[in-house]
């Protein structure tokens, strides 16, 4: 009788009809999207891996040759054994070729991550709130963002190497904002340069809830958070952080205060990401740190 009751339960949780109206608080959620995959994987065939699959909920609307249950191998996961492969939750790099246009491009984009520091700047380096609003942006490091997307228009060499390595109107340049505002602010910056048709086609300027399920060759990220009480806001969700550092193919290029992310905050997804950078930097071209100017170029840049 337990064992009945179970399999109703967890049939409600993701196939809800009347009853999950009572006992499942994401009734409309769910029941829209199981009605939405059973649609669509009548499209599927041959072998088929359901990454974090749980109790495997749509194995019985799949029509595939073999259906693979694949969930993070941890206590509560293999008590439930529902899945077919476990594994230990943490990601390996490919063997991806990266072409190589990187090394005499501007200093920013020669490493594989790149870190900004705007703590160089003060209290510059704090974010910025509209009156009315609650979204933050960050002048200085809008003002940054836009001074590495100068650098790059004006090699044109490098200019011409990154156009090369993408499809026409693909977007090889992509700016990730954490906020919304920071987005609105930097596209205004934007707009208020003169760019080269060519140029403005490769830069794609969008806010990190945007960019799930996309890449582009070169992702600058700006953090854009930062005060003087290090409050690290929704910057502490790890899927936010997730999706922000792993849009990019080639170079990524994390702009943003190294302060904000020390101390109290170095357990949190940025401050691991910052000393696992640091610590690297010194010993590792595939690494830098860079502080920022009081003209928003980067110190150490002898071409400045």
């Amino acid at each position: 009788m337990l064992g009945k009751l179970k399999k109703l339960y967890l049939k409600e949780q993701f196939n809800p009809k009347i009853l999950g109206l009572f006992i499942n608080p994401f009734y409309f959620a769910r029941k829209g999207l199981y009605q939405n995959v059973s649609k669509l994987i009548t499209n599927l065939n041959g072998k088929l891996l359901d990454v974090g699959c749980g109790t495997k909920p749509y194995e019985n609307i799949c029509n595939v040759d073999e259906y693979i249950g694949l969930e993070i191998d941890d206590e509560g996961n293999r008590q439930h054994n529902y899945a077919d492969v476990f594994y230990d939750g943490k990601l390996k790099n490919g063997n991806r070729h990266i072409p190589n246009i990187y090394q005499t491009a501007p200093i920013a984009f020669n490493s594989a991550v790149t870190w900004v520091d705007t703590s160089t700047l003060g209290s510059r380096s704090y974010h910025q709130q509209q009156p009315r609003g609650t979204s933050l942006f960050n002048n200085s490091e809008a003002n940054i963002v836009i001074d590495l997307l100068k650098q790059a228009s004006e090699d044109s060499g490098f200019l011409a190497s990154l156009s090369s390595i993408v499809k026409k109107d693909e977007p090889a340049l992509g700016v990730i904002c954490m906020y919304a505002e920071q987005k609105r602010i930097i596209q205004q910056k934007f707009r208020e340069h003169i760019w080269a048709d060519e140029f403005k086609s490769l830069v794609k300027i969008d806010t990190v809830d945007s960019y799930q399920g996309k890449e582009n060759r070169v992702i600058i990220l700006s953090v854009t958070r930062c005060d003087e009480s290090s409050s690290a806001g929704f910057l502490s969700m790890p899927n936010r952080i997730n999706v922000a550092l792993s849009r990019a193919m080639d170079r990524l290029i994390i702009v943003g205060s190294s302060t904000m992310w020390e101390k109290s905050n170095s357990d949190l997804p940025l401050g691991k990401s910052l000393d696992y950078i640091q610590s690297r930097s010194t010993h590792n071209n595939g690494y830098k740190v860079y502080g920022a100017n009081k003209d928003f170029s980067l110190m150490g840049d002898e071409n400045e």
